[in-house]
Order: C-alpha cells, then sequence, then structure tokens
C-alpha cells in the first residue's frame, strides 16, 4: 500500500507548495533526532524525521506529486486503455535495428564535496580534479580495432531488445527488455577484436581541472549540476554533467537548522543569577555581538543565520544560554547555590540547560 504523504505531512491534498513547505518545516525540527536526548525517543524521531523529508521530496516536486497523485496516469499515459491494448496486437519483429552509430548522450558524474559552514556561510570556490571518459582517440569509439567490425547479435538480431510474451490467467502481456546477450548494444564483438587502448570500452579516462563556486546558503545533500562536464558523448552526442552532492560539515560550536543557526553558550552563575549583564557571542559572520542576558530562555537574534540561496536575506541565530558549574563542589559552594532559589528559576535551568556538562 502507497504511503499517505500528505496525512504524513500534515496537509491536505489540495495544499498549496507553501502550505507543504511550511508543514514540512513545522515537522522536520519537530522530529529532528538532534532534539531529543533519550535513546528510544531518538529511535523514534529518526523514523519519523524520514518519514517527513520522504513525504517532503515527493509533494515539493511538481512532476513527482502528479505522478503520486495520479499513478495509473503515470504508468499509462493519457489513453491507458489505448496503450494498454496496444500490447496484444504489436507484431513480435516490431523493433528496428540500431544503428550503432547513433549520437548517444554522455553519463553524468556525481561527485561528493565537503564543505565547512563557515564556506556554506560566506560562498566558496574550490579547485576541483576528477577523472571523466572521453571517446577514444584511436578507436573513435567503435570499441574496435582497425578493420576489424562487429556481427550481428543473434538473439536480438541487432535490434538491442528481446521480446516477451506472458501470460496472466487471462490475459496475455507483451513485454520487451534490453537484449543480455549484447547488452542492448545490437551487435557482439570477438574479444580479440577489441581496441587495446580502451579495452573495448570506447572511452578513456582523462584528468579534469576546474574551480567550483558554491552558492552562499547550500545545504547539506543539495544537489549542483555543472553542464556538459560529465563523460564524453559517442558520435557526436552531448556531454553529461557533473553533479556535485553537497556534504556539510558538522560545527563544533554551531549547529544549523535549515536557515537558522543554533548555539548554546556558557553563562556563569552570578550571570544567571543577576540576569543584568552583557556577553560577547561569536557568529557566522566573523564577528562577535553583544548579548544582554535578561532570561535563561533562548533568544532571536533576527539576520544572524545562514543566508538563503537566491535571496538576499538571512536566518537567525538562536541563542541558548547553558550554565557552567565546575566539577566537586564545596559544601560551601552547594548551600551559596541553594540560597539562590529566590533568583533563580530552576524548572527554566533543567529545561533549557545541562548543568555542570562541559
Amino acid at each position: 500500500m502507497n504511503k499517505d504523504y500528505y496525512g504524513i505531512l500534515e496537509v491536505s491534498r489540495e495544499a498549496s507548495s507553501v502550505e507543504i513547505k511550511n508543514s514540512y518545516r513545522k515537522l522536520a525540527m519537530k522530529y529532528h533526532p538532534d532534539r531529543v536526548s533519550d535513546p528510544k525517543q531518538k529511535q523514534e524521531n529518526e523514523i519519523k524525521f524520514k518519514e517527513v523529508s520522504e513525504a517532503y521530496e515527493v509533494l515539493s516536486d511538481e512532476q513527482k506529486r502528479s505522478r503520486y497523485d495520479n499513478p495509473m496516469g503515470s504508468i499509462f499515459g493519457d489513453n491507458p486503455f489505448a496503450d494498454f491494448f496496444s500490447n496484444f496486437v504489436q507484431p513480435r519483429n516490431n523493433f528496428s535495428k540500431k544503428n550503432t552509430n547513433n549520437p548517444t548522450r554522455g553519463e553524468d558524474i556525481e561527485l561528493e564535496l565537503e564543505f565547512t559552514l563557515e564556506e556554506l556561510y560566506n560562498g566558496s570556490s574550490k579547485d576541483l580534479e576528477y577523472t571523466k571518459k572521453i571517446v577514444c582517440n584511436v578507436c573513435n569509439g567503435t570499441k574496435l580495432k582497425k578493420d576489424k567490425k562487429s556481427h550481428e547479435c543473434h538473439i536480438c538480431k541487432g535490434t538491442g531488445r528481446v521480446f516477451e510474451t506472458k501470460r496472466n490467467g487471462n490475459f496475455v502481456v507483451n513485454t520487451s527488455s534490453n537484449c543480455k546477450m549484447c547488452s542492448g548494444d545490437g551487435f557482439i564483438v570477438n574479444p580479440e577484436d577489441f581496441c587495446e587502448d580502451c579495452k573495448g570500452c570506447g572511452l578513456i579516462d582523462q584528468k579534469v581541472n576546474i574551480k567550483y563556486n558554491i552558492p552562499k546558503g547550500a545545504k547539506n545533500n543539495n544537489y549542483f549540476s555543472l553542464k556538459y562536464q560529465g563523460n564524453q558523448g559517442f558520435f557526436g552526442g552531448p556531454n553529461g554533467n557533473l553533479v556535485i552532492r553537497v556534504k556539510e560539515l558538522e560545527h563544533e560550536l554551531f549547529k544549523r537548522d535549515f536557515e537558522d543557526v543554533y548555539i548554546q553558550y556558557p553563562i556563569s552563575i552570578s550571570q544567571a543569577v543577576f540576569l543584568d549583564s552583557e556577553i560577547k557571542v561569536p557568529t557566522l559572520k566573523g564577528e562577535d555581538i553583544s548579548v544582554k542576558i535578561d532570561s535563561l530562555e533562548p533568544k532571536i537574534i533576527k539576520g544572524y543565520g545562514m543566508p538563503i540561496v537566491g535571496n538576499n536575506s538571512y536566518g537567525n541565530l538562536i541563542f541558548i544560554p547553558i550554565l557552567k558549574l565546575k566539577d566537586n563542589l564545596s559544601e560551601k559552594e552547594i548551600e551559596f547555590y541553594k540560597s539562590q532559589n529566590d533568583y533563580i528559576n530552576y524548572d527554566l535551568v533543567n529545561k533549557y540547560l545541562k548543568t555542570g556538562e562541559k
């Protein structure tokens, strides 16, 4: 049974893309595994977080959402009955022989690049070296030695496809698939006739050096495609693309949540007691800002989060004060802290702070 992605995201089937995005962000924050410390709860959150992310991946993409909403249409097209019943009347030899010199698009190359949070904040330029496939300059992609020829596949008769009829009760269904003998090429080459330079694959390796610029605000697992920087196409076909996948490295001080950035910052017992001092807090901008300690609640500092891709605006910095007590308190110190009950709201301390944790 298909999953109810609308139910998972808690939206109606008529929800707009904005409503879907807002609901996803709310649920992703609610079920983020890093927001809980209990192992059992963390495991449950991981499952829910994956479900929410999977649902959003489908419903946020117009084409995927359309296929999800109308699965029969995605299988059969606009006229399902015509396409379905046409299977029963198609002749067995309806595949034409392959032209081995047809232009063929090159394959894409996917690379994972690591970026620090600072690099994603400021935008970064990296020198990138990778290996791509180019057409062999000896056989020009034919895969053959000079004056050697390929032979028509005796299984698919040069079409690259094989035809199969299956009976399911009273129904007969015709299917086709790539020929396993020739791997869909339509022809077979004797191993001794393979080009010695490319070993019969038609392509050879080439080292490539390019400079890649990551946009400000890119997120973990974002994909960016560089057109025609992938493997070379055959016989004049276009090159594939180079696809960059972003891997965001963990930061020792900041924790990212979409466009917002969280920082847990230590405060002393005197700052927690009197709640009237200012401290300097670091930011991703590279500058410290003054934050007044007027409560033990998290404080939202607008405009100091991550840049939003394609936008001139920024997310927020969420400042969370953490009360720091030294280990092995003396009896005198314990008595002193107990005497501050009129000043400290320990419910807030227990809720938002991790006492004594370094």
